[in-house]
């Protein structure tokens, strides 16, 4: 993920936290802080990588269409999940600091394969 600052003049943006959710079938897997407290100064930028999600959760599917979807998805070893990322920021221009905000951003549908073992067969 990278962050950029576009404005050109004093604005800066100070992030407080970004979090990421695993999600399946709109059920949450696991949840993992991705980054904490950075700012960025105005025109630069930051790239937060390699961030790993994990999940080990009951699922509970409630209905037959649920389990079926399940059940393709096993059989063929790959799965649909969800990712959603939350980040909470605030901005300061010149000396006045503005108020904290909450963005959140989901990608959804992201195909993952997976073998026996429950482990990525390949890269993504």
């Amino acid at each position: 993920m990278t962050f950029r600052n576009p404005y050109s003049k004093l604005v800066d943006i100070h992030f407080d936290k970004i979090d990421a959710d695993l999600m399946y079938q709109g059920q949450r897997l696991g949840t993992k802080e991705v980054s904490g407290m950075f700012s960025l100064l105005p025109k630069n930028e930051k790239t937060i990588g390699n961030v790993v999600l994990r999940g080990q959760r009951v699922l509970q599917l409630i209905n037959g269409d649920e389990y079926l979807e399940y059940a393709s998805e096993k059989e063929s070893g790959v799965y649909k999940i969800g990712v959603r990322v939350r980040i909470m920021f605030s901005s300061k221009a010149m000396l006045v600091n503005g108020f904290p905000l909450m963005i959140e951003v989901l990608f959804d549908n992201l195909e993952v394969p997976l073998n026996f073992v429950g482990e990525v067969s390949s890269a993504i």
